[in-house]
C-alpha cells in the first residue's frame, strides 16, 4: 500500500509552548508589516482571524510569501494547500512545483508526496486518491524521490519504496529489497509494512519461510485495525501453522494491544464468524462470544449487534428482554439505530399484547394450547392457528391439530427477521 499523510497531520499545528497574547500580537504586528519569518510563525501555530474561511486565505498568503524566501517547510505546506483547496483552488499542478521545491531542499514529507504524484501504485489507499488527477505512470521518478525520503529515516516512504519492490513499479520486482524496507517501516510501526512483511515470511519470499514471523507481524498490524491481518492469523492457524482455537488466536493479535485495539478486536473477531471470511466459516455462536465481550467493554457497535443478535435469535436464543437492554445501551452511546431498534421492539410487543387478546376467544380452554376448531367452509380448509414466537398450534376445521415451529422469514420492508407460520 501507497500512503501520504492526512491533511490534519500535514498541517503540522506547531504550538511548541504555550505563549503569552502579547507575544502574538506582537508576531501578528510583524506578519501584517510585511515580515515573512514573523507570517510563518504564526501559521505554523495556527494563529488568525475569526473568520475561518478569511484565516485560510490569509494562511495560504503568508505561507506563499514564506516558500517564496526558500523555506523548505513553507514550500512543503504551500503545496499541502494546493492539493487541498484550502485557501486557495485546488491545483495538482502548483502542488507539484512545491512539493518539488521543498523535496530539492530536502523535506523528506516532499520528496514522498511527490513521489506518490509519479506514480499510481497503492491508488486503493484512500490517502493516495488525493493525488490521482496529478499522478503520472512514471515510477523511475516516483522511486528516486522516495528513495530520497526512506534514506531520511521516514517511516511512511520506507512502505512505500518496499511497495515499489513488491510490484516493480519504477525498479525491477525485488523481494529481498521488498523485505527490507517493510521491515524498516515495520519497526516504527507502520501497519500496511507489517502486514506485508507478514505475508512475506508467510510465503518465503525474500525471507525464509517462517509462520511464526508472519503470526508475530500480522498481530502487530491487527492490532493497529487491520482486518486483513486478522484473517491471515485465522487462515495460517486453520492451515495448522497457528493457534488451534479462537481464543489462542486472539491472544496473538492483543497480546501487545492497548485497551482500546483489544475491544476492537474483539468485535473484529464477532464480525469474523458472523459473515465468514476466506478461510473462516460462519459461526454465530462464536460471533455472539466476541461481540458480547466487546459490548461488555463498552463498544458500542457491539451493543447493538448483541442485541440484534438476542432480538433475533441469532448464535443465542431469541430473548427480547436482553434485546432490548444491549440496545438500551448502544442508545446511551448515542446509537440512532439503537433507538430506532427500541422503537420497533416496543411496537412488535404491543402488536404481541394485541393479537393474543384477540386470539382468547379461540381458546379451547385455559390449559389447551390448541386453539378451537373453525367453521366448516364448503370447499375450502380452514384453520385457526395460535404461536407464541416460533411455537405454534393448529386446529383445522375437520378437528386435525398440528403442533409446529414456524421458520423465520427476512422481511426486507422493516429489515427484520420475523416468524412465519405461513397459512392452512
Amino acid at each position: 500500500m501507497v500512503r501520504t499523510l492526512s491533511l490534519c497531520a500535514l498541517f503540522l499545528v506547531l504550538i511548541a509552548s504555550p505563549v503569552v497574547a502579547s507575544e502574538l500580537d506582537d508576531l501578528a504586528k510583524k506578519a501584517e508589516s510585511g515580515d515573512f519569518v514573523a507570517q510563518w510563525e504564526l501559521v505554523k501555530r495556527g494563529a488568525g482571524g475569526e473568520d475561518v474561511h478569511q484565516d485560510d486565505v490569509k494562511i495560504f498568503q503568508w505561507t506563499r510569501r514564506a516558500a517564496n524566501n526558500a523555506n523548505a517547510e513553507a514550500q512543503f505546506f504551500l503545496g499541502n494547500l494546493y492539493i487541498h483547496g484550502a485557501g486557495v483552488k485546488r491545483d495538482v499542478k502548483q502542488a507539484e512545483k512545491w512539493f518539488r521545491l521543498a523535496a530539492e531542499n530536502g523535506d523528506a514529507r516532499a520528496q514522498n508526496n511527490l513521489g506518490l504524484m509519479f506514480s499510481n501504485v497503492g491508488r486503493s489507499d484512500a490517502d493516495a486518491h488525493v493525488f490521482s488527477d496529478g499522478a503520472t505512470e512514471n515510477c523511475k521518478e516516483a522511486v528516486k524521490w522516495m528513495r530520497l525520503a526512506a534514506q531520511q529515516g521516514m517511516s511512511v516512504a520506507q512502505e512505500n519504496l518496499g511497495a515499489f519492490y513488491l510490484v516493480g513499479c519504477g525498479v525491477s520486482k525485488d523481494y529481498d529489497q521488498a523485505a527490507i524496507w517493510f521491515r524498516r517501516a515495520s519497526e516504527q510501526g507502520q501497519m500496511f509494512a507489517q502486514m506485508n512483511l507478514g505475508d512475506l515470511y508467510r510465503d518465503g519470499h525474500g525471507v525464509t519461510q517462517d509462520f511464526q514471523e508472519a503470526l508475530y507481524w500480522y498481530g502487530l498490524a491487527a492490532t493497529q485495525g487491520n482486518k486483513k491481518a486478522t484473517r491471515r492469523i485465522t487462515c495460517l492457524s486453520f492451515d495448522g501453522h497457528g493457534p488451534q482455537t479462537d481464543e489462542e488466536m486472539f491472544q496473538v493479535i492483543v497480546e501487545n494491544a492497548k485497551k482500546e485495539y483489544l475491544i476492537k478486536e474483539q468485535r473484529a473477531f464477532g464480525d469474523l464468524y458472523l459473515f465468514g471470511q476466506e478461510c473462516v466459516s460462519v459461526d454465530k455462536g462464536k460471533a455472539a462470544k466476541w461481540y458480547r465481550r466487546a459490548a461488555e467493554n463498552g463498544d458500542m457497535e457491539a451493543q447493538f449487534t448483541v442485541g440484534r443478535l438476542y432480538a433475533n435469535g441469532e448464535g443465542v436464543k431469541q430473548d427480547s428482554g436482553e434485546a432490548l437492554t444491549w440496545y438500551r445501551r448502544a442508545a446511551k452511546q448515542g446509537s440512532l439505530t439503537a433507538k430506532s431498534a427500541i422503537d420497533r421492539l416496543h411496537e412488535a410487543g404491543k402488536e404481541v399484547e394485541d393479537l393474543m387478546a384477540a386470539k382468547k376467544p379461540l381458546m379451547s380452554g385455559s390449559g389447551d394450547r390448541f386453539p378451537t376448531r373453525p367453521a366448516t367452509v364448503p370447499g375450502r380448509v380452514s384453520c385457526n392457528t395460535r404461536c407464541v414466537n416460533a411455537e405454534c398450534w393448529r386446529t383445522y376445521n375437520d378437528g386435525q391439530q398440528v403442533h409446529f415451529h414456524a421458520p423465520r422469514k427476512f422481511d426486507p420492508l422493516s429489515g427484520e427477521w420475523q416468524f412465519d407460520a405461513g397459512g392452512c
